[in-house]
């Protein structure tokens, strides 16, 4: 089957239909957030590191008696390559107006390898040169290691458990509306709206998303709403309102 005319051009203009969190936007404050997002999820392990390492090497200036001699030069191609991979890797989402958690990681890779330019251009030229320095950094390297290995058993225990949560949600969601006519609006009313482990946090930017993926022949549009703004819209003839409150999605009347 041959692709049809346009079809390159009709995608793309199906792509400016699409929902806000898949539209691509070029607000210059949204792309500054989310590049500094990035940054700090992928790279704060490295900039404790290196953070640690300009301590040190402060701390000598100041109590040690020699001045560093530049043994080795600072590999600034490395580091152009590191950071031209992050954000050629990176171009495919950072222009999206929703961040998930579910970051890929390839992107994260270039910014190991231009911190670790950084890392091994004080090292040789100053850490790696005095014994008592050299031993210093290496103790807070394993204790901040041990420590980083800690915060990321914790947050995976605690991704786990949004997850169950999201999955528990989903499951009840699609045998909710199994009922509601097409072209209808369905309003998930939040109890917790806000809190960390609620559905308005875990997945509430992809609830359309969820609804076209399981009932697509529906054409439902949906939204997890706080309370207050269910209030809003119950005069709404064509909205459907579930209550989620305490792990657990009932349909109500339209008086809630």
């Amino acid at each position: 089957m041959h692709p049809k005319p346009f079809g390159l051009f009709n995608l793309l203009l199906h792509s400016l239909n699409a929902p806000d969190y898949y539209n691509y936007t070029f607000s210059h404050l949204l792309l500054l957030e989310n590049l500094i997002e990035y940054i700090i999820r992928a790279g704060l392990l490295d900039i404790y590191v290196i953070f640690l390492f300009f301590i040190l090497v402060l701390a000598s200036f100041v109590f040690g008696k020699n001045k560093p001699v530049l043994k080795e030069s600072f590999d600034s191609s490395t580091a152009y390559i590191g950071l031209l991979w992050f954000v050629s890797f990176l171009l495919t989402s950072v222009f999206l107006p929703v961040r998930s958690n579910l970051y890929s990681y390839f992107p994260q890779i270039g910014l190991h390898v231009s911190a670790l330019a950084v890392l091994f251009f004080i090292w040789s030229n100053k850490i790696k040169q005095q014994k008592g320095l050299r031993n210093v950094a290496l103790i807070f390297m394993c204790l901040l290691l041990l420590g980083w290995g800690r915060y990321l058993f914790i947050k995976s225990e605690s991704y786990g458990e949004d997850g169950k949560l999201s999955a528990q949600f989903t499951e009840q969601v699609i045998h909710a509306v199994s009922d509601i006519p097409s072209e209808a609006k369905v309003y998930v009313i939040d109890r917790h709206f806000g809190e960390r482990s609620s559905p308005s946090i875990l997945i509430s930017y992809g609830f359309n998303s969820l609804l076209h993926l399981y009932y697509p022949q529906k054409h439902l549009r949906g939204k997890i709403v706080s309370p207050n703004e269910a209030a809003e819209s119950k005069d709404d003839s064509d909205a459907f309102f579930i209550i989620w409150e305490n792990g657990d999605l009932s349909p109500r009347p339209l008086g809630f």
